[in-house]
């Protein structure tokens, strides 16, 4: 009876065993398990936010393609937009330039000397702004790209400080020699003096060497590839012109009108003259940040064809042109009329 119960208790015993045996394998197991799971809904999460940046890349991209550069597709919420500037320059022709030649005229100058120094006003503000607008464009395209800025590291400081470090290493050794021959008297004093003379020699040839290596142009610099802007990116450089563009205004007319009287000296007396200056360069300046930048027809010789679909008559018409007067604005060079010119006609 005792073997019996005692081989029961094995059995029990042995059966316990396995079952917690068993039980934990089964919790070690169900953690792996519970591991696996939550590094897969990690990565898939991970696939998820990747996919998701991808396609607002994509959507950003194709934002872009479809709007840079494209002047019909148009910010309704922009002040400044390509309409909207056509209504100010019609405005300017109407307003100011009108007030300017009443005082050109009442300054003695005709009809046509008038009206010429006022296209000639306009013609100067509008190459000075566009000029300008794409410097300011090319500049920012490179502060983007090119951390040097266009420069080669300068390498001049530091053979200066090579220079100096072998200049004190030679004086060192130089007057540990002389200390050495104070003790040595064969000698001769002729010699010691030409000693001398050749370490001082060298020196200066070490010197003339170092500087000559640090002052020789860099004419063999060899060109960095930069990358290229992504388009989106440009997006973002284009509209950050164009906010910037109406607080850089004020410098821009200062540095024209500088320049302007520095060649004309006559326009500081120009009280309503000033004033149209300043209103042609704002336009101007306006137009040549706009992607791309607005056009101005200059064209319009004496005698040619009176091309109706550009230019307005002045106060008489006909199939000629007798001279311009206003130039037309187009959308883009080449592009659609935005506002018609003015010229006078003949026969």
């Amino acid at each position: 009876m005792d073997d019996y119960v005692t081989r029961m208790r094995i059995e029990y015993d042995k059966k316990c065993k396995d079952y917690i045996q068993q039980n934990e394998q089964l919790e070690t197991q169900k953690r792996i398990q519970d591991i696996k799971f939550v590094d897969l809904r990690e990565e898939l999460q991970t696939a998820n936010d990747e996919k998701n940046k991808a396609l607002n890349r994509l959507s950003q991209i194709a934002g872009a393609r479809l709007t840079q550069g494209n002047p019909n597709i148009a910010d309704l919420s922009d002040q400044n937009r390509p309409t909207k500037l056509a209504e100010k320059y019609s405005e300017l022709y109407d307003n100011e330039w009108t007030d300017t030649y009443e005082e050109l005229e009442a300054n003695g100058l005709n009809e046509i000397e008038a009206i010429g120094k006022l296209l000639a006003i306009l013609k100067e503000s509008f190459y000075f702004c566009h000029k300008t607008a794409s410097h300011y464009w090319q500049n920012m395209q490179q502060a983007v790209t090119d951390p040097f800025h266009g420069k080669q590291t300068d390498m001049s400081q530091d053979s200066e400080v090579q220079f100096q470090q072998q200049g004190a290493s030679f004086q060192s050794q130089s007057q540990n020699n002389q200390s050495h021959s104070q003790h040595h008297h064969s000698l001769a004093q002729g010699d010691q003096s030409q000693f001398q003379s050749n370490k001082t020699d060298q020196s200066k040839s070490q010197h003339d060497q170092c500087w000559e290596e640090a002052d020789q142009p860099k004419s063999k610099q060899t060109l960095r590839q930069l990358p290229d802007l992504p388009i989106e990116y440009s997006k973002q450089l284009h509209d950050i012109r164009k906010t910037m563009a109406v607080d850089l205004t004020q410098v821009v007319q200062e540095e024209f009108i500088r320049q302007l009287k520095k060649n004309d000296p006559a326009v500081a007396g120009m009280e309503k003259g000033i004033f149209f200056i300043k209103k042609c360069v704002e336009l101007c300046w306006l137009m040549g940040i706009q992607d791309p930048p607005l056009c101005l027809v200059f064209e319009c010789p004496a005698g040619s064809r009176f091309n109706k679909d550009l230019f307005r008559a002045y106060t008489k018409g006909g199939k000629h042109v007798d001279y311009p007067v206003w130039p037309a604005m187009l959308l883009k060079e080449n592009g659609s009329v935005l506002a018609k010119g003015v010229a006078q006609g003949c026969a």
